[in-house]
């Protein structure tokens, strides 16, 4: 078997597109860097977009993965360049039906509850008003 048989890469699709390869998916591997020229990943979307469609997920943790990804709970993390702990996190999903189910519904909560548009727009404007009034009070 090769890696080929197994592994699929993409070049660029519609969010329809993507959503029918997320709802095809086992399991979503992102491995990150943080770069030489101080680029860095922050939290992906794709990361959050996965967990929100209920696949467990295997990411660095660097930058703000960490706040997205709570290690064995949620989802599965590995240090950065590290191929042998990044092959070993996947395996272990591989192995186990019972760990994706449990860190795929984990994930997905985790996303509902953190990333709802509906909430996070409310306290954004809740943020707003208040830093208007607070401008408004010291003038």
């Amino acid at each position: 078997m090769q890696l080929s048989d197994v592994v699929t890469t993409q070049n660029a699709v519609t969010q329809e597109e993507l959503r029918s390869i997320y709802q095809g998916a086992t399991l979503f591997v992102l491995p990150c860097l943080l770069l030489d020229n101080g680029d860095r990943d922050g939290i992906p979307n794709v990361l959050a977009e996965a967990m929100a469609m209920g696949i467990p997920v295997v990411s660095t943790a660097i930058s703000g993965i960490p706040e997205l990804i709570d290690d064995g709970v949620d989802g599965l993390l590995v240090p950065a360049r590290d191929s042998a702990a990044l092959a070993s996190a996947t395996r272990r999903l591989l192995d186990s039906h019972e760990l994706r189910r449990r860190l795929g519904a984990a994930g997905r909560r985790k996303v509902c509850q953190n990333f709802d548009s509906r909430q996070t727009t409310s306290r954004l404007k809740e943020l707003f008003v208040a830093a208007i009034q607070g401008v408004a009070a010291s003038t």
